[in-house]
C-alpha cells in the first residue's frame, strides 16, 4: 500500500498542478497505513520495558502530533483570513459583493449567465471554428486553375454562374472535410460554452458532476460525445464519397 501511495503521489505531483482532488484516491490508504502504524507503535510500547526509551518514544509521538495539529491549525487560520466568511454570514455584504471580491472572474461570469441567451454557445463555436474553415476554403480556391474560370467566362457564364458551376463544386469536398476535421475543436467549444452560458446539455452536466467527482455519471456522457463524434465523422465521409466521388479518387 505504501508503494501505491508513493507512486500515485509522484504521478500527481510531476504530471499536473498538485491539487487535493488529484490525491484524494490515496487518502483512504493513508488513513489505513496511519492506523496500522499507530497500532504497531502502541504494541511496541506495551511490550517494551518502562524507562527512558519508552518515554522518549511517547514524547516523539506527542511532538509529531502537536506539529501536525499546529501546521493544520495555521493553514485553517490562513484560509479563514483569506476567505473572510464572517461578513457574508452576518449579512454585512451581499452574495454578489462577496464573490466579486474573492473571484475576479465572477463579474464576467455573472454577466454571461444573466444577459447572454441560451444559443450564445452557437456564436462561441462559430468564432472558434470559422477562421480555420475559412483558411482551408481560401487554400482550396487558390488551387483552382485560372484557365477554368477563363473558359467559363469565354463561353458566356456570368459571375454567379462561375461561382455556382465552377468554384463551388470544387471547394465543397474541402469544405466538408474542414468541417469534419474541426469536429474535435467544435466539441471542446460546445462543452466550454455549455459550462458557461447554458443550463442543460452534455457539457453542462459534465461540469456539474465534476464538482462531486461523479465519474460514474461523467463517463457515460463522455462515451456519448465520443459516439456522436464518430457518427458525425462517418456520415461526412460517406457524404463526400457519395456526392463528390471524384475528389476521393484524386487524393
Amino acid at each position: 500500500m505504501l508503494a501505491f501511495v508513493l507512486l500515485f503521489f509522484a504521478i500527481a505531483f510531476f504530471t499536473s498542478d498538485l491539487r487535493i482532488r488529484y490525491i484524494a484516491p490515496i487518502i483512504p490508504v493513508l488513513v489505513v497505513l496511519s492506523v496500522m502504524g499507530a497500532e504497531k507503535l502502541h504494541r511496541a510500547m506495551r511490550k517494551g520495558n518502562r524507562g527512558r526509551g519508552k518515554n522518549m518514544v511517547f514524547a516523539l509521538l506527542m511532538v509529531a502530533l502537536a506539529s501536525a495539529l499546529a501546521y493544520n491549525g495555521r493553514y485553517v487560520v490562513a484560509q479563514f483570513r483569506e476567505v473572510e466568511p464572517l461578513g457574508y454570514i452576518a449579512g454585512a455584504v451581499s452574495r454578489e459583493e462577496y464573490l466579486d471580491s474573492h473571484r475576479p472572474e465572477y463579474a464576467a461570469m455573472h454577466f454571461i449567465n444573466n444577459h447572454l441567451p441560451q444559443d450564445a454557445k452557437v456564436m462561441l463555436i462559430f468564432l472558434g471554428l470559422a477562421p480555420l474553415i475559412a483558411r482551408d476554403i481560401l487554400f482550396a480556391v487558390d488551387k483552382i486553375p485560372p484557365e477554368q474560370i477563363t473558359k467559363a467566362l469565354t463561353l458566356g457564364a456570368s459571375q454567379y454562374g462561375v461561382i455556382y458551376r465552377v468554384v463551388l463544386p470544387q471547394i465543397m469536398p474541402r469544405l466538408i472535410d474542414a468541417a469534419r476535421l474541426s469536429l474535435g475543436a467544435a466539441w471542446l467549444f460546445l462543452i466550454a460554452s455549455e459550462a458557461i452560458a447554458a443550463t442543460d446539455g452534455l457539457g453542462y452536466r459534465i461540469f456539474l458532476m465534476r464538482r462531486y467527482l461523479a465519474m460514474d455519471v461523467i463517463f457515460p456522457y463522455v462515451m456519448w460525445i465520443t459516439l456522436l463524434g464518430f457518427l458525425m465523422d462517418w456520415a461526412l465521409r460517406k457524404l463526400v464519397a457519395w456526392r463528390y466521388g471524384w475528389s476521393v479518387a484524386n487524393r
